[in-house]
């Protein structure tokens, strides 16, 4: 094969393949997107069943300083992460009357795709007691779906 043919083949393949990498990475990105609006669905109507299939067997959680909160520290595997949640589940429907439970309506929701099974997910949110929320999702893809590998959640007075 001569060089210009090679050139020509090279340049056939990648604008055969171009478009459908960029639609591969616009459905990750909303199938990510899907999977963040699923999950503050459930946390805030407290559905604990919807709830707790969000995350993957090994997800790790980082909690922001709150009085619901289980640990400061690292919270490790699917068990004390889903023990951790239980606590803000139970003191939520204290504080309210029916659904909704909470209000976390995320702002600035920005989905980074790491490759086709990785993304990370970060957006704000203001607090019911007028401070900002800020939380970092890592998601893992497994067969049956997008799931919740790390959550690293914080809070701050003011938005910057």
């Amino acid at each position: 094969m001569t060089s210009g043919r090679r050139a020509f083949v090279a340049l056939l393949l990648v604008l055969v393949f171009a478009p459908a990498r960029g639609r591969a990475t616009d459905s990750g990105e909303a199938e990510v997107r899907k999977s963040v609006a699923a999950f503050l669905d459930a946390l805030n109507n407290l559905r604990w069943d919807e709830f707790r299939v969000c995350f993957a067997d090994d997800a790790t959680l980082f909690n922001p300083e709150i009085p619901e909160a289980a640990s400061l520290g690292r919270i490790d595997g699917r068990d004390a992460v889903e023990k951790s949640f239980q606590r803000v589940f139970d003191e939520a429907r204290k504080r309210a009357s029916g659904p909704p439970y909470m209000h976390i309506v995320p702002q600035n929701l920005h989905v980074q795709l790491i490759d086709r099974a990785g993304a990370v997910a970060t957006f704000e949110f203001d607090r019911d007691d007028g401070t900002t929320g800020r939380r970092t999702f890592v998601y893992r893809k497994t067969g049956d779906g997008w799931r919740i590998a790390h959550i690293h959640a914080s809070n701050t007075t003011k938005r910057e």
